[in-house]
């Protein structure tokens, strides 16, 4: 929008400069959001490198472990020390005759909160309703994007320490 101060003040060299003023905003947004498109895909692109180092990282400690408790904890210290994307990792076990699971390893920020969570399988457990114990009954990578906005997770984030997002898959 421009607004003239004078009368008559709207002439073919005005007007040409107003389109090229219009013109001139119109590129530098569009190069704006060429460049906020160009951040995502590296942030994307750094989360997928980050993930495959996790990958890479988790079956190199497999072949190291001598036994199942050296693996869980191998694992964990490897896929929670690679890359900035995955702050921390944990393996859950189920316990005979409990409905609970067991931390069995834990690395990461966090790893005291994570130990001491409590997850069961239960479905009419409270503890059974967040991601863990989903994974578990249902046999599927479970998700939430935001662990405090997501009805599932919100009772589980600690208000001193905000994790984002998480997954919990069944083992």
């Amino acid at each position: 929008l421009f607004l003239l101060r004078r009368e008559n003040a709207v002439v073919p060299q005005v007007v040409a400069l107003m389109e090229r003023m219009v013109a001139n905003v119109s590129f530098a947004l569009e190069m704006f959001e060429r460049d906020q498109h160009r951040a995502r895909a590296e942030r994307i692109n750094r989360r997928l490198t980050d993930m495959f180092a996790a990958l890479s990282a988790a079956n190199a400690a497999i072949l190291r472990a001598s036994s199942k408790k050296e693996m869980f904890r191998f694992v964990c210290e490897a896929v929670a020390s690679v890359g900035n994307s995955l702050g921390a990792a944990a393996i859950f076990l189920k316990q005979r005759d409990s409905s609970l699971l067991k931390p069995v390893a834990a690395a990461g920020q966090g790893r005291e909160t994570i130990e001491k969570l409590e997850i069961s399988i239960d479905p009419e457990h409270l503890r059974g309703q967040g991601l863990g114990g989903p994974a578990f009954r249902e046999q599927q990578l479970k998700i939430a994007y935001d662990l405090a906005a997501d009805d599932r997770t919100r009772s589980f984030v600690d208000g001193g320490h905000r994790p984002y997002g998480a997954a919990a898959g069944p083992l």
